[in-house]
């Protein structure tokens, strides 16, 4: 999976996630 560049150096994939809730949003359901 690719986290975006913003996240790379300390990637927080909850946030991202909820950033791109329109993409992700099955893989990331806590």
């Amino acid at each position: 999976m690719t986290w975006a560049p913003e996240n790379q150096g300390g990637f927080e994939p909850i946030n991202w996630a909820k950033k791109k809730s329109k993409v992700v949003d099955e893989p990331f359901l806590e």
